[in-house]
């Protein structure tokens, strides 16, 4: 409750203090507008930079047609990555577990690597309801492996926004 009157009574100083620094702003510029004379204002497209042009006219122009059609150009070597598992081909098995719903395997390269047969992140021994809902979790934790969020959990948050609970 005390942090709630300490946040919302700061979001009203921040207001107060927007609309000072705005009040202040205006101010000082309707005093400097009203100390020049009219010679002395110049209009707004008078002070403005010149348009820069859509092309760069250092460059010469080539002209499509005299360009050697057979050109090689260089591929850069790829950026080496970071990330372990780009090495490995990332396999996603569900599986029946009895009675108790369905659960996942991944496997990199084949090999078992991760073996899940219930819900993560909720207490108890309960599997998935159905395979698909296995699938979605299996998919966002190799998402997680492909893309460095180590260690590849799930929050009861994920596993709600994607449906499985």
């Amino acid at each position: 409750m005390k942090t709630t009157s300490v946040r919302s009574r700061l979001c009203q100083l921040m207001a107060v203090f927007l609309l000072v620094m705005t009040l202040s702003c205006e101010s000082t510029r309707t005093q400097q507008e009203s100390t020049q004379t009219p010679a002395q204002q110049q209009p707004l497209s008078d002070s403005l930079p010149p348009p820069t042009p859509m092309y760069d006219s250092t460059r010469p122009v080539v002209n499509p047609d005299t360009v050697s059609q057979s050109k090689v150009i260089e591929k850069k070597p790829a950026k080496k990555s970071n990330n372990a598992y780009d090495a490995y081909k990332i396999e996603v098995r569900t599986f029946q577990e009895g009675t108790q719903g369905w659960g996942y395997d991944i496997l990199l390269n084949g090999e078992p690597h991760i073996h899940q047969p219930h819900i993560p992140a909720v207490s108890g021994n309960q599997g998935f309801k159905d395979e698909a809902s296995a699938r979605k979790a299996a998919n966002l934790i190799v998402w997680k492996m492909k893309h460095n969020i180590m260690p590849p959990s799930i929050s009861t948050e994920e596993l709600d926004s994607l449906g499985v609970l």
